[in-house]
C-alpha cells in the first residue's frame, strides 16, 4: 500500500487551489488597473477646465488622452470634431492626487500638477454638454480610432447615457471597468466633487449627489484637495492566499 498517495493528492489539490486563487487575483488586479483616473470636476465657462484624480500611483511618463468627442460603441471608436488632448505625466503621481487642465488659447493649455498637455485634434469649445472621456490608445497619431481602454467617462448633458451608444462599457471594443459618471436632467456647465475626500470610494465618485453643480455663467472653482482614503478604489493589500 502506498501511504504517500493521499498526501500527494492533498498537495496536488492545494497547488491547484493556490493556482486558481492567484489567477483570479491577477485577473482582478488587471481589471482594477484599468481605472487609473476618474474625473472630479469640470467647468465649461471660459477658460474651460477639468480635474481628475489618480486612482492608483501613475508612473512618470504615462500617456493617456482626454476628448470631448462622443464615443460610438457600435464602431468602438470616437466621433471627431471636438478637442482631443494628450496628457503625459512629468513625474509619478501618487494615488489620490488631483490634477487640473485649463484651456488657454489656440492649442495651448495650462496645468496644475505633474502633467503636460499636447493638443492632438479638434476644436476646444466651451460647451456645457460636452462629455469628457479619459482613455488609452495604441496609436498616438490617431488615438480616436485606436482606443485600447476607456478609463473614465463624465457626461453632463441632460440625457441618460446608460446603455446608449455613448456608453463605453458595452458593445464594440468595450471597457467594462470604465468609471461611469452620468449627470441626467440638466445640461450642467460645471460639476465638482464635494463629498468627503478622506473616506470617498469609487462609488462616491459615480454618485451625482456628491457633486456641486452649476448651470450659470459664474465659474465653478474646482477643488484640488487630494483624496486620502487608501481604499480608493480598492485596496488589494488585504487579499491573501492560504
Amino acid at each position: 500500500m502506498n501511504i504517500n498517495r493521499p498526501l500527494n493528492k492533498c498537495l496536488w489539490e492545494v497547488a491547484v487551489t493556490r493556482f486558481v486563487r492567484l489567477t483570479m487575483l491577477a485577473l482582478f488586479s488587471t481589471s482594477l488597473c484599468a481605472q487609473i483616473v476618474a474625473f472630479t470636476g469640470k467647468d465649461a465657462n471660459a477658460p474651460d477646465e477639468f480635474a481628475f484624480v489618480a486612482l492608483e500611483m501613475i508612473p512618470m511618463g504615462t500617456v493617456f488622452y482626454v476628448t470631448n468627442n462622443d464615443w460610438n460603441n457600435t464602431t468602438g471608436t470616437f466621433l471627431t470634431g471636438e478637442a482631443t488632448i494628450q496628457i503625459t505625466t512629468t513625474a509619478a503621481i501618487a494615488k489620490g492626487v488631483v490634477s487640473q487642465v485649463i484651456y488657454d488659447t489656440g492649442t495651448n493649455y495650462n496645468v496644475i500638477g505633474s502633467i503636460s498637455v499636447m493638443h492632438i485634434s479638434g476644436t476646444q469649445a466651451s460647451v456645457s454638454a460636452d462629455p469628457h472621456y479619459a482613455f488609452a490608445a495604441s496609436n498616438a497619431g490617431s488615438p480616436l480610432n485606436s482606443v485600447t481602454e476607456i478609463y473614465a467617462y463624465l457626461d453632463t448633458d441632460l440625457d441618460n447615457a446608460n446603455g446608449t451608444s455613448k456608453d463605453p462599457r458595452i458593445m464594440m471594443n468595450p471597457s467594462p471597468n470604465a468609471v461611469f459618471q452620468d449627470f441626467v436632467g440638466t445640461n450642467w456647465v460645471g460639476v465638482d466633487f464635494t463629498g468627503n475626500r478622506a473616506t470617498a470610494v469609487l462609488a462616491d465618485l459615480t454618485n451625482p449627489a456628491n457633486f456641486t453643480t452649476s448651470s450659470g455663467t459664474t465659474n465653478l472653482t474646482l477643488n484640488l484637495t487630494p483624496f486620502t482614503n487608501p481604499g480608493l478604489p480598492v485596496d488589494l493589500e488585504s487579499f491573501s492566499v492560504d
